[in-house]
């Protein structure tokens, strides 16, 4: 049980930081796409 929990957090925490990881991928280009507008 506590294996699997802790195995369960790890998982949880990895997605997590693949999610973060997403988000600023997407802010940069977004940022970007404003960069080219602007100039």
């Amino acid at each position: 049980m506590i294996i699997d929990r802790n195995t369960q957090i790890k998982e949880v925490l990895k997605m997590i930081e693949k999610s973060k990881q997403w988000k600023e991928h997407q802010n940069q280009n977004k940022g970007l796409e404003l960069c080219k507008t602007q100039s």
